[in-house]
């Protein structure tokens, strides 16, 4: 049986951020002959070092670099990752941190970050080595403001076969849509084929390798909620945005072969 899929959807986003906290010092300068130490903080000191902070050492030498774990943030069950964090920061006060875009936000909306803007154009900064979708994200959650730049960052794509969407005379996907509007295009697709050779609407990487909740949760954020609401101390997983995302891909048992895809059967 030769399968068939109109769209497919990698829906790994995610953003890594640097910025500087109100522990920073712009007075130093790194390339002088001033022993200096700089506070990073990071998921954990062997990965930082790997990652980073050799090749920063290799040309500044005369900076001592103190990692600050954030592992204690996201391992005590109980307590909230982003009051742990502020936390953290507060105590340790560091030079730089590190953080996925949405505790980014956070810690952006607290004040807790400080703004770039007027060192990048003082330092005339080479902003046009950032692809600008990536500028407008971390303006996004600056509040038109950057508060950090980020050394990589993971993107979601939509591919689709315009030879089954034009032999079945249905639309092509449009830049915009929501995740209601790709599902619902995807069941055009439903009742369309043979057992011999079988038309799926829509494959979803990651719905087939990680389960239906972490692509809720994917659902989630692109939406901006939160199953936790920190200043209420409450759980917001039962509100009715949440309750229509679920309903919503609770759809893909429909939409697509509910078992792992093989790649050889995968036809573009």
């Amino acid at each position: 049986m030769k399968l068939k899929w109109a769209m497919s959807v990698f829906l790994s986003f995610s953003i890594g951020m640097t910025g500087c906290t109100f522990g920073g010092n712009d007075a130093q300068v790194f390339d002088s002959e001033e022993i200096m130490t700089l506070k990073v903080m990071y998921y954990d000191e062997q990965s930082f070092f790997r990652e980073y902070g050799n090749l920063f050492n290799m040309k500044y030498p005369n900076v001592n670099i103190e990692v600050i774990s954030t592992q204690p943030v996201y391992s005590h069950k109980g307590t909230d990752p982003k009051e742990a964090l502020v936390e953290l920061i507060e105590t340790e006060k560091p030079d730089v941190i590190y953080s996925s875009g949405d505790y980014f936000e956070m810690l952006a909306g607290k004040g807790m970050l400080r703004e770039l803007d007027p060192l990048i154009e003082r330092d005339e900064y080479a902003m046009e080595t950032y692809h600008q979708g990536v500028l407008d994200y971390i303006r996004e959650t600056g509040d038109g403001r950057i508060y950090g730049l980020s050394p990589g960052f993971y993107v979601e794509a939509v591919y689709y076969n315009t030879d089954l969407f034009d032999t079945y005379g249905v639309k092509y996907p449009h830049d915009g849509m929501t995740w209601e509007e790709l599902f619902q295009l995807a069941q055009r697709f439903g009742s369309v084929g043979s057992n011999a050779e079988q038309v799926y609407g829509l494959y979803l990487e990651q719905f087939q390798y990680n389960g239906f909740i972490s692509l809720v949760t994917q659902m989630g954020w692109t939406e901006k909620l939160s199953m936790l609401d920190a200043d209420a101390k409450k759980v917001t997983i039962n509100t009715p945005a949440w309750k229509r995302i679920h309903e919503s891909a609770l759809q893909l048992s429909i939409l697509q072969k509910p078992e792992p895809l093989l790649q050889k059967d995968f036809q573009r």
